[in-house]
């Protein structure tokens, strides 16, 4: 992500299809390349977040619906962003959700691990 924003800002494009043929283009700056495949990994990304957030939000989790909802608004965010050609404050925002969505995924962790430990007995070891 910080690649294709870097990429926006120090090439910008004029309009969509200009963006697009910049990105296609053989002769386009390293810096460009990775535009194409952000949108395609951030699906990829998102969607085992929400396959594997689905036991939270089965128990009901606050933690597992904030997580779901933050990545559909950064997945909106994103999808923004690209249609008004990346301006630095969409930028910005997508950045900012996209930590938010990071601490979420790590509070996740633990509250999963935390229902994990609480379920399960402890590994014993040379008995």
């Amino acid at each position: 992500g910080a690649l294709a924003a870097l990429g926006d800002t120090l090439f910008p494009a004029t309009s969509l299809a200009e963006g697009v043929r910049q990105e296609i283009s053989p002769a386009s700056h390293v810096l460009l390349r990775p535009r194409v495949f952000h949108p395609l990994f951030a699906l990829l990304a998102v969607a085992y977040i929400l396959f594997a957030t689905l036991p939270l939000v089965r128990r009901n989790s606050r933690t597992g619906w904030m997580l779901w909802a933050f990545a559909t608004v950064q997945m909106i965010a994103g999808a923004i962003n690209v249609l008004l050609l990346a301006p630095i404050w969409m930028q910005l925002t997508h950045l900012l959700l996209g930590n938010i969505l990071w601490l979420l995924i790590v509070l996740a962790i633990a509250e999963d691990g935390q229902g994990r430990s609480d379920r399960s007995a402890p590994l014993e070891l040379g008995t």
